[in-house]
């Protein structure tokens, strides 16, 4: 477990200190796939020709004081300024308990939810998690050194599809 210290989203006031208690429940590949442009890609492609397109969904389930992240990346080859093609994508999920989900909880405009942070939070790990079991599935392949880059969980956020 893990406590992470942020200012919360519009809920309290600017000097309240809010306090997030999670534990990592479960994380698991879901599926990967290579294309056939990915299986015979020549191999050596240097770090700088590989792109990533990261869709995200999560589910809150608060009986269960829950958190699902669902995560695919897609590998693409940047071809000129443009066009890109998929070499494959790895689906995952990473499930978190969200032990104080009742005291974190905010509610705006008749809906509940989670602060950001949670989110950032969250979004972060599965994509570190991601990183480790992509370059698991694509060890042996022309693809070894299409690594996950470290980004910004916040890119992630920005595009949040909420689903209660």
């Amino acid at each position: 477990m893990s406590a992470v210290k942020n200012k919360p989203k519009k809920a309290t006031p600017a000097s309240a200190i809010l306090s997030i208690n999670f534990g990592l429940r479960e994380v698991k590949s879901l599926e990967f796939e290579l294309t056939e442009e990915g299986k015979y890609l020549k191999p050596g492609l240097g770090i700088e020709h590989y792109e990533y397109r990261f869709d995200v969904a999560s589910v809150i389930l608060d009986k269960e004081k829950v958190m699902n992240v669902l995560l695919t990346t897609t590998i693409l080859q940047k071809k000129g300024d443009t066009l890109r093609t998929e070499l494959g994508h790895l689906k995952m999920l990473a499930s978190f308990n969200l032990i104080n989900l009742t005291e974190i909880t905010i509610k705006q405009r008749e809906q509940r939810g989670v602060p950001e942070q949670v989110y950032v939070l969250t979004y972060g790990i599965t994509v570190s998690s991601a990183r480790g079991m992509m370059a698991v599935h694509l060890e042996g392949t022309n693809l070894t050194n299409a690594v996950i880059p470290i980004i910004d969980p916040n890119i992630l956020v920005s595009k949040l599809d909420r689903v209660k």
